[in-house]
């Protein structure tokens, strides 16, 4: 478990109690494709000589409902801010802010990853 204040490993741990052992592999494989439409929507969003504001807000939203679920504190603030910037449409600081997100949800997919591993989900 990730030990950090960027990850709540009480609000994870419940999740996975709320699936319950028979369905708690299934849910991470969902989270996995979830998180996965959101990066690849992100990627995409974020390309180009302007971003494309409409799909990073849209696909920020589905990342805070996600983060948020998941207990990645950090990511889901992250997210918000992002959201927050999308729907101003503010380039100030986006490649620096945009990485971190990134960043970040990479962590959120590579800790699901490894949860998976061990529940027999992947």
């Amino acid at each position: 478990m990730i030990h950090s204040p960027e990850m709540d490993q009480h609000q994870f741990l419940r999740l996975m109690e709320l699936a319950g052992p028979d369905t708690a592999a299934e849910l991470l494989r969902r989270l996995t494709a979830d998180l996965d439409t959101v990066a690849n929507g992100l990627r995409q969003g974020f390309q180009g000589p302007s971003p494309d504001w409409d799909a990073v807000r849209a696909h920020t939203h589905v990342l805070i409902a996600l983060a948020g679920v998941a207990g990645a504190v950090r990511l889901q603030h992250l997210a918000e801010a992002m959201n927050l910037q999308a729907h101003h449409r503010d380039d100030a600081g986006l490649d620096a802010k945009g990485a971190d997100l990134m960043q970040h949800l990479s962590v959120l997919v590579g800790f699901i990853a490894a949860k998976s591993a061990r529940t027999g989900a992947s």
